[in-house]
Parts: structure tokens; sequence; C-alpha cells
């Protein structure tokens, strides 16, 4: 695993990483909300629903994803926070 060591960034390159981050961060999230619907769309409405079934589990395996990009910003948000 990467150890990824705040401190010794400057804060320029923190602010970036956290714009870079949330941009990146909440586009997973849209995109992964907009497959599960479209999944739970499918499931209900079409007769052979085993196409939708089998894509509806990539939102649920992706989403730790999510978790550790939210605890990511949540250190670099801590680390901005005790500089100023």
């Amino acid at each position: 695993m990467i150890n990824t060591s705040f401190e010794n960034k400057p804060t320029e390159k923190l602010e970036t990483q956290l714009t870079a981050l949330k941009i990146v961060t909440y586009s997973l999230l849209g995109t992964l909300f907009a497959l599960l619907a479209i999944c739970i769309y499918g499931m209900i409405v079409k007769p052979d629903n085993s196409t939708f079934i089998s894509l509806a589990v990539i939102p649920f395996a992706l989403s730790p994803i999510l978790f550790l990009n939210f605890s990511t910003m949540s250190k670099i948000k801590k680390e901005l926070k005790s500089r100023d």
C-alpha cells in the first residue's frame, strides 16, 4: 500500500489533489447510481432480466472505492485545516 504522507506536500498540491479527488469521486458516484437505476428499471420492465441482475452487482462491488476516496478527502481536509 502506498504511504501518503500529507504533511510533506505543499498546500497548493493538496488543494489540487482534493479538487481532483472530489471530481473523480462524485463522477464515480453518479455513474454507479445511474447504473443501479438502469438495472432496477430493466429488472422491472424487461421479461428477461438476467443481464440486469448481473450488472446490478457492479455498483455494490465498486462502492468501497467511494468510501476510500471519501476517507482520503477527509484526511486532506484535516491537514489543510491544521495548516490554517
